[in-house]
């Protein structure tokens, strides 16, 4: 349902506006960066698919020291990897996941080639990337208490979570495996695949809003990509 807010009287000028108003498909182009950025660190080099970042996701890949470059919605794969990344990071981001074609391609064409984590809309397009479908939540997950059960350690965290979208749990290829759940409803709040070296969660594991029960899956993420770098070193 359209509207409008205005400080003045509502006329015919801003009815008209209002009915002829469309959303575009792609909603992450209205929100993403319309350049490269770049946040200096000395840890891993991550490239950052900003699908709609929120700031307190970058703030925690920068606390971790990370050499971060941020790139917009609609970029293509081969810019990403002349980048010379570490790692890759398809950020969170509103909208359906299934009308961000050229992320769900770029993020085909980055399998295997780079460790990918997927937060939120990130998960949900790498899930597509990796042929799994995704369906829409009849009220969605909003709010900071939805209980997550880590499906490796039995760990329960409690969680932020805004999304209206999730993941079809019988649509996942036979080599990816549910690493979350959500104890209310049972729908899946992160998976992983090594043999894309993929880790992605649908929670927001960012401290602000919501508690910080999560925050830990950002640094054992970095971590790992760290020591799998050192290998070859």
């Amino acid at each position: 349902m359209n509207c409008a807010i205005t400080t003045g009287d509502i006329t015919p000028e801003i009815k008209e506006k209002m009915r002829n108003y469309r959303i575009s498909k792609d909603i992450t182009m209205d929100v993403t960066t319309y350049k490269v950025e770049k946040y200096s660190g000395t840890g891993i080099k991550l490239a950052i698919l900003d699908m709609g970042i929120k700031k307190s996701i970058l703030e925690n890949f920068k606390a971790l020291n990370c050499d971060i470059t941020v790139f917009p919605a609609d970029t293509k794969a081969e810019d990403i990897l002349n980048e010379n990344a570490d790692a890759v990071l398809i950020s969170n981001g509103p909208g359906n996941p299934e009308d961000a074609k050229q992320a769900i391609e770029t993020t085909k064409a980055l399998l295997e080639k780079l460790p990918l984590f997927g937060i939120c809309l990130g998960h949900q397009i790498i899930s597509l990337a990796l042929g799994a479908k995704t369906y829409k939540l009849k009220y969605g997950h909003r709010g900071g208490n939805h209980p997550v059960m880590n499906m490796e350690t039995n760990e329960i965290f409690i969680t932020a979570q805004n999304h209206s979208y999730a993941v079809e749990s019988d649509s996942l290829p036979a080599d990816v495996q549910t690493t979350f759940i959500n104890l209310n409803d049972n729908t899946i709040e992160g998976i992983r695949c090594d043999k894309y070296k993929i880790k992605t969660v649908q929670f927001h594991p960012e401290l602000t809003a919501g508690p910080y029960d999560a925050n830990k899956v950002i640094s054992s993420w970095i971590e790992n990509v760290e020591k799998e770098k050192n290998l070859f070193v």
